[in-house]
């Protein structure tokens, strides 16, 4: 029983892993993005 319950901790921790990981990955490109638009803006000045 502890270890039926251990895989599926496991399979959670995996999604919750994945989940966070895509998040911080859309965050990172929205971070880069405005970046780049920042520094496109510096450069018109």
């Amino acid at each position: 029983m502890g270890k039926y319950l251990f895989e599926i901790s496991g399979e959670i921790k995996k999604e919750l892993i994945e989940a966070f990981l895509n998040i911080h990955i859309k965050n990172i490109k929205t971070y880069l993005n405005m970046q780049g638009m920042f520094y496109n803006f510096m450069l018109l000045l």
